[in-house]
């Protein structure tokens, strides 16, 4: 199993630089998530602000209240994976074609919350 694999690396590499047992394994457990992100559904807030692209944060963020106070004219929470926002976002680009859904997280403004 790749994330095994990874994490273990990444443990080791922890131990190599003089890491505690436990911050080591805290580390290679935060270095394997951003190398192999979750596909399982999370729920994400979409601050749409009317002006640029539409920012994506992890519902319960504690940003999302500071990004809405900014111009946003409207949010929304959808549950899914990130594939599933930018689709749900741009649904309508999608349908009359002038999008490919390979493009949409490439328009959204992901936080690192969100990753």
């Amino acid at each position: 199993m790749a994330t095994t694999n990874a994490y273990d690396a990444k443990l080791t590499e922890a131990r190599e630089n003089g890491f505690p047992e436990l911050l080591a394994q805290k580390v290679a457990e935060i270095a394997t998530r951003r190398l192999e992100p979750s596909t399982a559904p999370r729920t994400f807030t979409v601050i749409y602000t009317g002006m640029g692209e539409p920012i994506v944060h992890a519902a319960g963020c504690s940003h999302n209240v500071r990004d809405s106070l900014q111009g946003a004219h409207t949010t929304e929470d959808i549950t899914g994976t990130l594939e599933d926002v930018g689709t749900q976002v741009y649904a309508d680009m999608l349908d009359e074609g002038s999008m490919s859904p390979g493009d949409c997280l490439s328009y959204l403004i992901v936080k690192p919350c969100a990753r």
